[in-house]
């Protein structure tokens, strides 16, 4: 695309035509206007994190033992 353009002697260039059309031939997304460009941005939404989940009052109120009984493999560890 270099040999394409000339500049003459009194600094008239020749060839920017061509050159454009090939350029916009090949990437055609740098004319096309997008409906989304031509209206006004939106405002982007502030993101704020979920709050943490609080525990149930069942999860709350486990012990020992009752993990032991729902899990048999802690009554041989908790015997050591």
């Amino acid at each position: 695309m270099l040999d394409a353009v000339t500049i003459k002697d009194d600094g008239e260039v020749e060839g920017m035509d061509n050159v454009w059309s090939r350029v916009l031939s090949r990437y055609p997304w740098l004319v096309e206007e997008s409906p989304l460009d031509a209206a006004e941005p939106a405002i982007p939404q502030r993101r704020t994190a979920m709050p943490p989940k609080r525990r149930t009052d069942s999860a709350a109120q486990m012990s020992q033992a009752s993990l032991a009984n729902r899990f048999p493999a802690l009554k041989r560890h908790a015997s050591r």
